[in-house]
This record gives structure tokens, sequence and C-alpha cells, in this order.
């Protein structure tokens, strides 16, 4: 949605109203890569996604980094073979080997371990890390800043409304 523009979460609801208007079903891709459609989804799970949109453009530049998807890096036709075989998607998923761990896939040989090593290394990052717990830990604290800044708006708002 940020390459269409879209800033908040009225835009994206706006947006999901224009596409059905005009025949278009938009759909919101599930866990398990199931689609379903945005207006029959229960609303938990639209508010959900909405949530994780915020969240992925408000996020920091390494959290993005990590969920980058492998097949974007710049990776040899076998590394990324090895990877998608080895069903490393993104980069959190393959800084959670150790280096190697990465001898260990299928069709994986030193050239491509060393290869993985450096793109890891000229990222910034470290093999062994838990990257799932560091965007955990992230989004915990995003949402817990959000809530506080609404808070703080609705208090703002509760004196504005007592002049």
């Amino acid at each position: 949605m940020v390459k269409y523009g879209l800033k908040n979460r009225e835009e994206v609801l706006e947006a999901m109203e224009v596409l059905e208007k005009n025949g278009l079903k938009p759909h919101i891709m599930m866990p398990d890569g199931s689609l379903v459609s945005f207006f029959r989804a229960q609303e938990e799970v639209r508010e959900a996604w909405i949530e994780e949109w915020e969240f992925s453009n408000e996020c920091s530049e390494k959290t993005k980094l990590l969920r980058t998807r492998l097949e974007e890096m710049v990776l040899s036709r076998r590394a990324k073979s090895v990877l998608t075989g080895a069903r490393v998607e993104t980069v959190g998923d393959l800084i959670g080997f150790r280096k190697n761990d990465v001898l260990k896939f299928r069709n994986a040989g030193r050239v491509t371990a060393d290869e993985l090593d450096r793109m890891v290394k000229s990222l910034g990052l470290e093999w062994d890390t838990d990257a799932k717990a560091l965007i955990v830990e992230e989004m915990r604290e995003w949402k817990k800043a959000k809530a506080e800044a609404a808070a703080e708006m609705a208090k703002k708002k509760l004196e504005k409304s007592d002049d």
C-alpha cells in the first residue's frame, strides 16, 4: 500500500471501498497464504491487517530489512535456489541460522555459504539472531507508543471541550 501513496488507516479503507465500487474485490492474504475478501473478513482480521500495514510503514529500517524477502536481494541463482529449497524466505529467517547451518541446506556448498555470509555482513547483521523476537519487541513498543499517543490526544480533546 505504501507504493500507492496510502499513508493511514482512513486512506486504506477509502481505497478498499473505491476498489469495491469499481467492481474489484480487494483481498487480505492470511498467514497461511489463503486470500480472504477484505470486506467479508471479520472485523478483527481487517483491523489486524491494517495494523500490520501501519506498522510496516512506521517500523525501523532494521525491521524493514529483516522482513525483506530474499528473492529481492542480489544473490546468485544457486543461492536463491538453495534458500527456496530450505524454505528460508526473509533476511530475518536467514540470520536465525548459524553460518555453518547453511552448509546443511540441500545443494549448498562453501561458495553459497560464503556468498550468504558476505550478504549478511554487508547488511550489518549477524548470524544466529532471533529476528522474530526483535520484530515482535519493536511492534510491542510501537503499539504502546500508539496507545499512549491516542490517550494523550483524547486527553487534549477532553481538556478543550471543558474550556
